[in-house]
């Protein structure tokens, strides 16, 4: 990302990418978690929760699978 957004904006466009999948608002975090454990990639629910409501990014590692 040579331009970095704030984590809102983030969180916003990660959210808005989830609505146009279809995913239900409620449990988006367990959502994200059973996802990434599946693409062999094992995260707390709570950082999800994070990224969710604007707290935080994801590092690149883990960008890569969204």
């Amino acid at each position: 990302m040579g331009n970095f957004h704030s984590k809102t904006e983030f969180a916003n466009r990660l959210n808005a990418a989830l609505d146009q999948l279809d995913w239900q608002a409620k449990g988006r975090a367990k959502q994200l978690k059973v996802f990434y454990e599946q693409n062999g990639c094992v995260l707390s629910e709570k950082t999800f929760q994070k990224w969710l409501s604007g707290q935080s990014y994801p590092d690149w590692d883990h960008l890569y699978y969204l």
